[in-house]
């Protein structure tokens, strides 16, 4: 008997692996410090950055309470990014915000979960200058004078609040500042015995 011989070739077959990007893991979270000294209505900003792992994106938030009227926003969020997320916060005060020092909590979140640190900011006290102005530098005895107080602030915006003028010890009266920062107080009598006038605003 003839016995054939049958050839079985087996072709191997091609495995094409593809490369997922990994999900992002933050390692760790930097800030950096205030940019410049912050009165009451101005803001304060921050280089943040993040490292770790991966390609993905990252989310930053600040997650403890800021002083009264103060506000944080990020330039970017979320941010795509290779092992390395930089942003920049910015904390926004209002005239309202009391002078102090405030520490923080920042954070930078995956979908490993999140990395804090810890940063700081500084408000400083405001002040004030007032000027007194007189609608007239010599008085005839009985006629009225207007008193005009300018008050300025080394914080944001226009102050608000009274002013009292006082001849020495005496109070005149008080008036309320307006939208320009000034406030005005007319004055009759003032007498001839106790000149000149020694007239003062706070």
């Amino acid at each position: 008997m003839r016995t054939t011989l049958v050839r079985i070739s087996l072709l191997a077959s091609i495995l094409t692996l593809y490369a997922v990007p990994a999900f992002a893991k933050v390692d760790a979270v930097s800030i950096g410090s205030q940019s410049s000294t912050n009165l009451p209505g101005g803001s304060a900003s921050y280089a943040v950055t993040a490292t770790g792992a991966g390609n993905d994106t990252i989310t930053f938030s600040v997650i403890s309470a800021l002083p009264a009227g103060a506000t944080a926003s990020f330039t970017s969020n979320p941010v795509n990014g290779i092992s390395n997320w930089t942003n920049r916060l910015t904390i926004a005060t209002t005239a309202a915000t009391p002078a102090g020092a405030y520490p923080f909590t920042i954070q930078a979140s995956s979908v490993h979960g999140p990395q804090t640190n810890t940063g700081l900011l500084v408000v400083a006290g405001s002040s004030t200058t007032t000027t007194i102005s007189s609608s007239a530098n010599s008085e005839t005895y009985g006629q009225p004078v207007t008193f005009t107080a300018s008050v300025t602030s080394t914080a944001a915006g226009t102050p608000a609040g009274t002013v009292t003028f006082s001849d020495g010890a005496t109070v005149l009266g008080t008036a309320t500042l307006n939208g320009s920062g000034q406030a005005t107080l007319a004055v009759n009598g003032l007498t001839v015995t106790a000149s000149p006038h020694a007239i003062k605003a706070a």
